[in-house]
């Protein structure tokens, strides 16, 4: 539950909506679990496509009006969620070759990673989560 409560750097999101108390009920776990969950909300797309962490960023601040508790809260938070793509990132490039064999290695940390470039390009069929269409 830790976890999912602070996934997303959400503590930032809860100050922004007078909320920190309510979040604190879940101590905050920072370990490398966390930051994988991190990495990987911060390198999907809506539509579970793979998407660098500067284009995911942007497109939720694009979701979300400057001003709003979210847009703020994402805003501030780039750096905190940055630290923890960066950290997985290494985690998975320097990981023993015991524990990441054959292709795994490959399919483990995409050519994308380090990169401004999208892995795949965002599905005519998409849905923007605001109900509205996107591609």
């Amino acid at each position: 539950m830790r976890l999912v409560a602070h996934h997303f750097g959400a503590v930032y999101e809860a100050k922004q909506r007078g909320l920190s108390a309510e979040l604190a009920v879940y101590e905050r776990e920072d370990s490398p679990v966390l930051d994988a969950l991190i990495f990987a909300d911060m390198t999907t797309g809506p539509a579970g496509q793979s998407l660098d962490f500067d284009t995911r960023i942007d497109e939720i601040l694009v979701c979300y009006e400057p001003g709003t508790e979210v847009h703020n809260a994402i805003r501030k938070a780039r750096p905190y969620l940055g630290a923890a793509v960066a950290r997985t990132r290494s985690r998975l490039v320097s990981a023993p070759d015991h524990l990441v064999s054959g292709n795994a290695r490959a399919c483990a940390v995409p050519r994308w990673l380090g990169t401004a470039d999208v892995r795949s390009g965002p599905s005519p069929h998409r849905t923007h989560p605001r109900g509205s269409s996107s591609g």
